[in-house]
This record gives structure tokens, C-alpha cells and sequence, in this order.
């Protein structure tokens, strides 16, 4: 038994059709967005996305009951509400843990999309948050 089939017990198809389709437009967004924090012109902008993108993340999956990416993207909205209230170019070390949030993030959907049996565990070194968010 798969994720999918776990959701669908208690959720319309229809709306977890729709939560992994968004899902996974979010994704694909996160690459390009992170990397450019450190253009000062961008900053602001795609801090504002990012944060955004975190946001939904964290309120879909909270219905859903998917613990895991609930509290890590719970986790990362909250370091990028710091990034909001700074002014960049974020750090290296900031862009450097949002590459590795991003990836956990991306292997999630991956996950998603192919029904494994559970989401894989939260990385542990997300939890080293950057002390440093820009430059």
C-alpha cells in the first residue's frame, strides 16, 4: 500500500490529483528561485516566492496529514520569514541549506508520484538551520 492509497481512504481523489499536480509545480520553481537570492535585485522577490511557495506547502499538507512535509516546510517558512525582514544577497550558507531543503522536497514528490509506501524520513542536517542568512 502506497501513499496514494493511504490519502485516498480518507481523501477525494480529485483533491489529492490536484494537491500533487501543484505540488509539483512548487518544485520545479524552487531551484531558480533559490539560486538567484544571491542577486541583490531578486532578493526580495524571490525571498517573497519562496516563502510563499512554503506556506502553501505547509497548509496542503497539514490537510492532508502529511506529517513530515508539514513540519519540515513549517520549518523552512519560518527561516525564510527571518530571510523576509533581512536584506540580501542571502549568504552561501542559506542558499546552500535551501538547495539541500529543496532536494528532500523534490525526492518527496518523487515519492508522491510513483506511490512508494512512505515518505522517506526528514533530512537531519535540515535541522542545522543557517546562522547566517545574508551576506
Amino acid at each position: 500500500m502506497g501513499i496514494l492509497d493511504t490519502l485516498q481512504a480518507d481523501i477525494d481523489y480529485d483533491i489529492i490529483d490536484e494537491f500533487i499536480g501543484h505540488y509539483a509545480l512548487m518544485c520545479d520553481e524552487m531551484e531558480g528561485l533559490i539560486l538567484s537570492l544571491e542577486k541583490p535585485d531578486a532578493y526580495e522577490r524571490n525571498v517573497g516566492e519562496l516563502f510563499r511557495i512554503f506556506h502553501n506547502i505547509k497548509s496542503a499538507s497539514g490537510f492532508m496529514k502529511l506529517d513530515r512535509m508539514n513540519r519540515a516546510s513549517e520549518l523552512v517558512e519560518s527561516v525564510l520569514e527571518e530571510a523576509r525582514a533581512a536584506k540580501g544577497p542571502a549568504s552561501t550558507e542559506l542558499i546552500n541549506w535551501m538547495l539541500m531543503a529543496n532536494d528532500m522536497f523534490n525526492t518527496w514528490k518523487n515519492q508522491l508520484e510513483t506511490n512508494s509506501p512512505e515518505l522517506s524520513p526528514i533530512t537531519p542536517k535540515i535541522l542545522n538551520i543557517p546562522t547566517n542568512i545574508t551576506i
